[in-house]
């Protein structure tokens, strides 16, 4: 007799849905996603941490500095820290040529430029001969492909 008030899905009326079958499966979600962020946080923050942070040198007493003043000739280091894992060269070696030497032409940046050099000249070529075919009403080498490098045909 009132089907016809609840015909709508949007007009039926409220049921409580049970998440019972979606609570493993959310469950096992949340677990994941803890895992996940706990190893990778806790796991890799200690493993840089452990890597990176090693101790700092110890700092020079005052009684050093009584008994062995620092020189003016050859200023004491300011860290003597060497990293267990990287090492750096303390200075850059000397440059080998401070001026460009003239070795009379490097041959293979000739034969570079001469390769690009006929590469340039044959696309233009290339391009050139298509245009000329293309407007002389032949079809294009591939199927019409001149037409779309040259617009005024």
């Amino acid at each position: 007799m009132h089907a016809h008030l609840h015909a709508h899905p949007l007009q039926q009326p409220a049921r409580l849905y049970s998440l019972a079958p979606y609570a493993l499966s959310m469950f096992s979600i949340l677990l994941s996603f803890f895992f996940f962020f706990f190893f990778f946080f806790f796991f890799f923050f200690f493993f840089f941490f452990f890597l990176f942070a090693t101790p700092l040198p110890p700092r020079p007493s005052q009684v050093d500095a009584l008994f062995f003043p620092p020189t003016t000739t050859h200023p004491p280091v300011r860290s003597a820290f060497r990293h267990p894992v990287i090492s750096l060269p303390r200075r850059l070696p000397p440059r080998l040529h401070l001026r460009p030497v003239d070795t009379g032409g490097q041959p293979a940046s000739q034969l570079a430029c001469t390769v690009m050099r006929l590469l340039c000249v044959c696309m233009y070529a290339r391009t050139v001969s298509r245009c000329s075919s293309v407007a002389a009403g032949e079809e294009g080498g591939r199927g019409g492909l001149g037409r779309r490098v040259c617009t005024r045909s």
